[in-house]
Protein backbone atom coordinates (compact mmCIF):
# COMPACT_ATOMS: atom_id res chain seq x y z
CA UNK A 1 0.00 0.00 0.00
CA UNK A 2 1.12 3.77 -0.84
CA UNK A 3 -0.60 6.24 0.97
CA UNK A 4 0.26 9.82 -1.22
CA UNK A 5 1.83 12.65 0.64
CA UNK A 6 2.90 10.14 3.27
CA UNK A 7 6.70 10.94 4.49
CA UNK A 8 8.13 7.78 6.14
CA UNK A 9 11.85 9.39 5.06
CA UNK A 10 13.75 8.67 7.92
CA UNK A 11 11.34 6.79 10.05
CA UNK A 12 12.06 3.39 11.77
CA UNK A 13 8.85 0.78 10.42
CA UNK A 14 7.55 -2.40 12.05
CA UNK A 15 6.27 -4.75 9.51
CA UNK A 16 3.76 -7.23 10.98
CA UNK A 17 2.80 -10.06 8.71
CA UNK A 18 0.78 -13.47 9.62
CA UNK A 19 2.26 -15.77 7.88
CA UNK A 20 5.73 -16.33 6.17
CA UNK A 21 5.63 -18.82 3.68
CA UNK A 22 8.83 -17.65 1.49
CA UNK A 23 9.94 -14.25 2.47
CA UNK A 24 8.88 -12.29 -1.01
CA UNK A 25 6.44 -10.35 0.28
CA UNK A 26 8.60 -8.96 3.02
CA UNK A 27 11.52 -8.51 0.70
CA UNK A 28 9.84 -6.46 -1.67
CA UNK A 29 8.06 -4.44 1.04
CA UNK A 30 11.53 -3.96 2.33
CA UNK A 31 12.57 -2.93 -0.83
CA UNK A 32 9.78 -0.24 -1.96
CA UNK A 33 9.79 1.31 2.07
CA UNK A 34 13.79 2.08 1.72
CA UNK A 35 13.67 3.61 -1.55
CA UNK A 36 10.93 5.62 0.01
CA UNK A 37 13.32 6.63 2.15
CA UNK A 38 12.71 4.49 5.47
CA UNK A 39 15.90 4.41 7.66
CA UNK A 40 15.06 0.74 9.29
CA UNK A 41 12.55 -2.06 8.98
CA UNK A 42 11.57 -4.40 11.16
CA UNK A 43 9.58 -7.21 10.56
CA UNK A 44 7.21 -9.68 12.93
CA UNK A 45 6.05 -12.46 11.32
CA UNK A 46 3.17 -14.77 13.76
CA UNK A 47 3.62 -17.55 11.77
CA UNK A 48 5.24 -19.92 9.43
CA UNK A 49 4.57 -22.95 6.83
CA UNK A 50 6.61 -26.25 7.69
CA UNK A 51 6.01 -27.19 3.77
CA UNK A 52 9.73 -27.01 2.44
CA UNK A 53 9.38 -23.60 0.62
CA UNK A 54 12.55 -21.86 -0.71
CA UNK A 55 13.37 -18.49 1.26
CA UNK A 56 13.74 -15.39 -0.36
CA UNK A 57 17.44 -15.16 1.14
CA UNK A 58 17.85 -18.59 -1.12
CA UNK A 59 16.49 -17.72 -4.44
Amino acid sequence: MIVEGASVKGKKVLLLDDLRTSGMSILEATKILKNAGVEDVVYLCLGTHTNKVPLAREI
